[in-house]
């Protein structure tokens, strides 16, 4: 599928060039304030002349109920279009609405992954408003069952177009820029590290490091046009290293801390992430799980290391773990709220990231990791 994204300050203004030849209508998933406060609705109106109606999107952790509105709104509307302004989960619910409506079978049957999406949606365009998650430029989309994060993944979910426009992030509020920005981070790092990754990826990835970890701290204690610009380039970046490697561990294991402790997604993703820093810096060729083997996934370790500045994975952890309390995202587990590490333990195998990870780990393991982060 052809798809065209336009990065850049005052980009959102080019929007009418990525619509499809004689759109007439079509439906703009927004979220429930951003869309108004970041001047996104203000200026899509004045570039775009054509009939939106708006769905607005449910919750960060979007579940098929809290869709399906969504869902059944495209179906009888039948856009000609479908414009996702928001955060992750706004571009997430936005993806969902493109592709689900047009699908033979039940949206449960492709977000459970029982089935993949045969048929193209209605095009979309994701233009972020936040810096964290690269939803615009990736192939899946995070949605909830019964509490269970699972991926909606597919070609026809990709965006057929996109806009990454620093100037909408002005309006972000300190702890979301924290958030967003440090997943955006842990992305881009898991990104380099995982079993999937290609030379392409890790050159994206590593741009996208250098970007965040030069760039964080500003963006959330005085942002600035520079800070702005770099974190929206960092997260689009490691949107599209994703795309390819997908994420590890840490997203694994967070995902229960989300569902059942309310942690919000990049502090909960970033609380793992020194421990598993230092983690993948012991892998042996017991343990390795990547095919290029123990040697290839070290020399990974010390060049991600080096672009932090550190010498080694343990001296990279120290450093993440200062960074997460300079910008006041919880180090522990008893910070960020977590109460039963069983449960944690119990949900945080998922399959698909648990195997991307460099180093296998096991239960008794990854107790032990929680237990450091008490």
């Amino acid at each position: 599928m052809y798809r065209k994204e336009i990065v850049g300050e005052r980009t959102l203004e080019r929007l009418p060039e990525l619509l499809p030849d004689d759109a007439e209508n079509g439906v703009a998933v927004v979220g429930a304030t951003s869309y108004e406060t970041s001047g996104a609705a203000g200026r899509i109106k004045k570039a775009v002349h054509i009939d939106l109606r708006q769905f607005v999107a449910p919750s960060p952790n979007p579940s098929l109920e809290e869709i399906r509105p969504g869902i059944n709104l495209v179906r009888q509307e039948c856009p000609d279009v479908v414009i996702g302004v928001g955060g992750g989960s706004v571009l997430d619910t936005a993806k969902a609405l493109s592709v689900l409506p047009h699908q033979s079978g039940s949206p449960t049957e492709y977000i459970s992954g029982n089935k993949s999406p045969e048929c193209v949606g209605t095009p979309l365009i994701a233009v972020p408003t936040t810096a964290g998650t690269g939803s615009e430029t990736t192939h899946f989309a995070t949605i909830y069952i019964d509490n269970k994060k699972y991926s909606l993944t597919g070609s026809p979910v990709y965006p057929t177009g996109a806009i990454v426009d620093p100037t909408l992030l002005e309006s972000v509020p300190e702890t979301v820029r924290a958030t967003t920005g440090i997943d955006a981070l842990s992305q881009a790092i898991e990104s380099y590290w995982s079993v999937d990754s290609t030379p392409a990826s890790r050159t994206t990835a590593a741009r996208a490091i250098e970007l965040a970890w030069e760039h964080l701290e500003e963006e959330v204690a005085d942002p600035t046009d520079e800070s702005r610009r770099a974190l929206a380039t960092a997260a689009y970046l490691a949107g599209r290293s994703i795309d390819v490697s997908k994420t590890t561990a840490c997203h694994s294991v967070s995902y229960p801390m989300t569902a059942n402790f309310g942690v919000v997604h990049g502090a909960a993703v970033a609380l793992m992430l020194p421990a598993f820093f230092r983690f993948n810096g012991e892998v042996s060729s017991n343990d390795c799980t990547d095919p290029r083997g123990s040697s290839f996934v070290s020399e990974r370790l010390t060049e991600l290391s080096g672009i932090l500045g550190a010498n080694g994975p343990d001296e990279a952890a120290i450093l993440l773990t200062g960074l997460l309390s300079r910008i006041e995202l919880p180090t522990t587990l008893v910070e960020a709220g977590v109460s039963d590490m069983e449960t944690v333990i119990k949900e945080g195998f998922t399959p698909e990231r648990m195997g991307n990870n460099p180093r296998n780990i096991n239960q008794d393991q990854l107790r032990d990791l929680l237990f450091s982060l008490v």
